[in-house]
């Protein structure tokens, strides 16, 4: 049993990308609603993490939710220009 930091925006996004990336090996996988509410608490713990962000918008843009993910990186790249991992993500998913 993984057991949770509540408060911890590491393991909300650790948690997260297993159940995103891995829901065909459990039993009992999140929904794709709780999977993006843990994204958007660790956001609200952790505002300018940038590899959260960037999980956030794939995860996004994976659920079908890809306006809203393309508006998010713009307003991402703004306050964060030199962001790698954001950039990485605007290559792989936004051109």
């Amino acid at each position: 049993i993984m057991e949770l930091n509540k408060y911890d925006a590491e393991s909300r996004l650790n948690r997260a990308i297993l159940h995103r990336d891995g829901y065909n090996l459990m039993d009992k996988a999140a929904s794709k609603d709780v999977i993006l509410g843990w994204f958007e608490e660790a956001l609200e713990w952790r505002p300018h993490h940038n590899i959260l962000q960037s999980e956030y918008l794939r995860t996004l843009f994976l659920y079908d939710r890809k306006d809203e993910a393309r508006k998010l990186l713009q307003i991402y790249l703004k306050k964060y220009p030199l962001s790698v991992s954001l950039r990485r993500v605007q290559e792989e998913l936004m051109d």
